[in-house]
């Protein structure tokens, strides 16, 4: 069945869609689940979107500080600073643009040892792998055998697609995918850098350096090997003890060290009044 949508709008769309995006994150995470963040955006396009980016951090609990954007060449960059105050209030912006699912999904939760465990999951593409034989990626991370030489246009500018494999997509937001994916020659990388607020167990084998002194844990993906798949970051955390916890031992200390030094003081003073009794009855029974 031939799709209603002409290849001219096809297009149009790609046109407007071209571009893969990088993404550069830090991220500081309290431990009662606020935080701040602060994202390096990077897309391909010559026209700024600044307010449907302010549009999607209006959220409850996200509280924008900064947004600003300059253009570089054929590249759009944003620059985007935020507060936000639980966990909940950062997924629900969960901005998906088109198959970019940079922002992707955390959880925080205790498992079967006690420690917490910190996960995200992001992703890119469709999570449905093309058939072999249709010049698109079969399994996750594979490209075409024509590499960066491939493109959507032939020697004549004319639009090249598999279209058996066009026709099989099952809606044309997969079809926009699919003819994009043939054409994208870059593959940016999206860096995450996590301050975690408890001690670092250890880390999922993906990340890319773990900085336990200072709790820190970056992860560093490359676009070319994340096609048609889905990453999990995961930190394991062992909570200290708490700070009021501290300042009771701190107190207890200090009543105990003091009341020392006053049964101390207690016992010296009782002794020198001994030793002044003991002289005044032996200077009594001289003086008889």
């Amino acid at each position: 069945m031939k799709r209603s949508l002409p290849l001219l709008v096809l297009t149009a769309l790609l046109l407007l869609l071209s571009g893969c995006v990088e993404y550069d994150e830090e991220l500081w995470l309290n431990s009662n689940g606020s935080g701040r963040a602060r994202m390096r955006l990077v897309h391909q396009s010559y026209y700024a979107n600044t307010q449907e980016i302010m549009n999607k951090l209006d959220k409850p609990g996200i509280h924008l500080e900064n947004i600003t954007r300059k253009q570089s060449g054929p590249k759009m960059i944003y620059e985007v600073e935020l507060k936000f105050d639980s966990i909940e209030a950062f997924n629900s912006v969960n901005d998906q643009l088109w198959s970019a699912d940079f922002w992707g999904n955390i959880t925080i939760a205790k498992n079967a040892k006690g420690n917490i465990e910190f996960k995200r999951l992001i992703s890119l593409g469709s999570q449905n792998a093309a058939p072999e034989g249709t010049g698109f990626p079969s399994e996750p991370g594979e490209y075409d055998a024509a590499g960066e030489d491939s493109s959507m246009f032939d020697s004549d500018d004319n639009l090249v697609y598999d279209e058996d494999y066009i026709n099989s997509l099952p809606d044309d937001n997969d079809i926009l995918q699919g003819i994009y994916m043939q054409q994208q020659t870059e593959h940016p990388m999206w860096t995450y850098k996590l301050h975690l607020p408890w001690k670092i167990i250890h880390a999922g084998d993906n990340s890319q350096s773990i900085d336990h002194a200072n709790r820190v844990v970056t992860w560093k993906f490359d676009t070319l090997n994340m096609w048609n798949k889905k990453e999990l970051m995961t930190v394991e955390m062992k909570k200290g003890l708490n700070w009021m916890l501290y300042a009771l031992i701190g107190l207890v200390g200090t009543l105990v060290l003091v009341f020392v030094i006053w049964m101390i003081r207690i016992n010296r003073r009782s002794y020198l009044q001994d030793a002044i009794k003991h002289q005044q009855e032996s200077e009594h029974q001289q003086q008889q």
